[in-house]
């Protein structure tokens, strides 16, 4: 008489790590093993289907991969056939490891590249002044060395000019002399290649890129004093020219570009007076002009263009020396960028694998048919359950494909908006 042999069948799923928590984009890889009616276990993390309970916080590929986009707490969840498994993921704002620099400094610059690197240049150690300059690669979470800045030195500027290349300008050198250097940085050759000097030596000023490509360069100290002086950088010609002063001379204040292409300066301190004035550079008029007060005095602060065209200015030092905690917006005169005609929001009509992402830009068409686009934008999508879009100063316009089927995503300055079709295809690991 045969024998019958019973077929082991799955009885429960175990998903491991259990109850785990992840900083805001961080990652966890999560295993599912099911236990069968023989009492034995088997990897299943290959062949279960996953899913995240709360997409906006984190989505799940179908390998097990969770991705945290958006703080609070999601269940995810294994299955295969009708048995199931599932734990707890909480999303905070925290702080991951990273790799470590090679050299460590202070008062230094850090500038994120067009290739998505970021520059750590000159800045101050145990040995003094410093030269040296490294590259951090977020994908990998490593430094590298980065070349020599041809000029030691800290409390100096960089910014990121249309080129890709960066510009160093002034700070304080060997001897806490006043720079009137500057020197730019090549992102392909890993270069520092000297350019045209300041026309005033300075540190602790401000940089900032204008809409036509200039880089305006203001206020600052050096052994006189704060400065009132300003001045222009050309990267065609690499000279710096003189332009219209501040009307408050001023240090460690802060600079940011307006949608519609003035510059919003604000607070600082001036010979150890404490600023709560602000005002406006007109790059067209080449003037300055005074815009309100702060409701706290304040420097070393930030001033952050948000997606809605006012400014928030947080935190800084106030004149008892006391860190702040407060926080104001500035509202421009106008949210919408003048003479703005459309927006077109691009790639037009992508599709999305479950589970990515994808960088959108919006590109703004004006009355004189120049196109340029645009830093800020508010992002929402008609559909977030399928296509959530970014809407944060930090990382706008990020549209991640989080269920089947498609979405409009829109881009809006102001009263003048565009958009695309977003499509969900099929998984990212296909």
């Amino acid at each position: 008489m045969a024998t019958l042999t019973t077929v082991p069948v799955l009885v429960s799923i175990a998903v491991t790590p259990g109850n785990a928590s992840i900083a805001l984009s961080g990652t966890e890889q999560y295993t599912a093993t099911g236990t069968y009616s023989d009492g034995s276990t088997q990897n299943l993390t290959s062949t279960a289907t996953w899913s995240s309970s709360a997409t906006g916080v984190a989505t799940i590929s179908t390998t097990g991969l969770a991705t945290a986009i958006g703080l609070g707490q999601t269940t995810v969840q294994a299955s295969s056939g009708a048995i199931s498994g599932s734990t707890a993921l909480n999303v905070t704002a925290g702080f991951v490891l990273t790799g470590s620099p090679d050299t460590a400094v202070a008062y230094h610059t850090a500038t994120l590249l067009n290739n998505g690197l970021v520059l750590i240049a000159g800045g101050q150690n145990s040995a003094g002044f410093s030269t040296s300059a490294e590259l951090y690669d977020p994908v990998a979470g490593t430094f590298a060395l980065a070349g020599s800045l041809n000029t030691p030195r800290d409390a100096h500027t960089a910014m990121l000019l249309n080129n890709g290349m960066v510009l160093i300008t002034g700070g304080v050198g060997s001897g806490a002399v006043a720079l009137t250097s500057a020197e730019l940085y090549n992102p392909t050759t890993g270069t520092f290649t000297p350019t045209g000097s300041l026309n005033t030596a300075r540190y602790n000023h401000t940089a900032t890129l204008l809409n036509n490509g200039m880089v305006l360069i203001a206020g600052g100290e050096n052994s006189t004093g704060a400065l009132a002086s300003a001045e222009l950088y050309n990267p065609t010609t690499g000279t710096f020219t003189p332009t219209a002063s501040l009307n408050f001379a001023r240090y460690e204040s802060t600079a940011t570009v307006l949608n519609n292409g003035l510059v919003l300066v604000t607070g600082g301190e001036a010979s150890g007076t404490y600023l709560a004035s602000a005002e406006l550079y007109d790059p067209v008029a080449a003037t300055f002009t005074a815009t309100g007060s702060l409701n706290t005095a304040r420097r070393v602060h930030t001033a952050t263009l948000l997606n809605d065209g006012m400014v928030l200015i947080a935190g800084g030092i106030n004149s008892s020396g006391i860190s702040l905690t407060s926080a104001e917006l500035y509202e421009p005169a106008t949210l919408t960028p003048p003479n703005l005609v459309s927006i077109t929001v691009s790639p037009s009509s992508p599709t999305i694998p479950l589970g990515a992402g994808q960088q959108l830009i919006a590109t703004g068409t004006f009355s004189d048919n120049s196109t340029q686009q645009l830093a800020s934008v508010t992002w929402s999508s008609s559909n977030s359950a399928v296509v959530s879009v970014t809407d944060d100063a930090s990382n706008p316009g990020t549209a991640y494909a989080l269920a089947s089927g498609s979405a409009t995503v829109s881009a809006c300055a102001g009263t003048v908006c565009g958009s695309t079709s977003v499509s969900v295809g099929g998984s990212g690991s296909d």
